[in-house]
C-alpha cells in the first residue's frame, strides 16, 4: 500500500493557494509539476516561483502521492520543545528537549550528540513529558542523597520519621 507522503507547511500552502488560485485540477498541477520538474533536469529554468517556489523541493513523485493519496504536513519543531525518538536502535522511546534545529534534522539534549531528521522523532505528548521530568527528579534526588556525609543522611532519617 502506497502511504502518504510528509510535505512541509510552506508546500502545503502553496498547492492549496495554486489550485485555489488558479482553480486548476489536480491533473493540470501535475502536468506543470513534471513539466517544471523536468525542464530543470536539462538545464532549464522554468520552475515555480513565489510564493510557490517550496514545490521546487517536490520530486514529481511526491508531489503525485501528494495529489492523490495525500499528504501530511511535516510538523514544525522549536528549540526548547520536548520531543520521543521514533528511530533510532537503543535510543527509541528516549525523552529530550531540542537544542538545536538545522534545515530538517534537531541535536537534543543528551541523546548521543547526533542530528536526528525530523523522521526519527515526533512531539511528546504532556503525560510523557510529566513521566520525564519526574524521572530527571528521581535521578537529581539519588545524586543529591548519594552524595550526603553519613552525618547528613541520620539528621535526613530524623526528619523524616518525625
Amino acid at each position: 500500500m502506497t502511504e502518504k507522503v510528509m510535505i512541509t507547511k510552506e508546500q502545503d500552502d502553496a498547492i492549496e493557494e495554486y489550485m485555489n488560485k488558479h482553480k486548476c485540477s489536480k491533473e493540470t498541477i501535475l502536468d506543470l509539476h513534471a513539466a517544471n520538474y523536468k525542464n530543470n533536469l536539462t538545464g532549464g529554468s522554468m520552475q515555480w516561483s513565489d510564493p510557490f517556489r517550496s514545490m521546487n523541493e517536490l520530486s514529481v513523485s511526491d508531489m503525485a502521492r501528494a495529489l492523490y493519496i495525500g499528504y501530511e504536513v511535516e510538523p514544525k519543531y522549536c528549540v526548547g520543545k520536548w520531543v520521543v525518538v521514533t528511530d533510532g536502535f537503543e535510543e527509541i522511546g528516549r525523552i529530550s528537549k531540542i537544542t538545536k534545529v538545522s534545515g530538517r534534522s534537531v541535536l537534543l539534549e543528551g541523546v548521543n550528540n547526533c542530528w536526528w531528521e525530523f523522521s526519527q522523532i515526533r512531539y511528546a505528548t504532556e503525560q510523557e513529558i510529566a513521566a520525564e521530568k519526574g524521572r530527571r527528579s528521581e535521578v537529581k534526588l539519588s545524586e543529591i542523597l548519594h552524595d550526603l556525609t553519613i552525618k547528613e543522611k541520620q539528621r535526613l532519617r530524623q526528619i523524616l520519621n518525625s
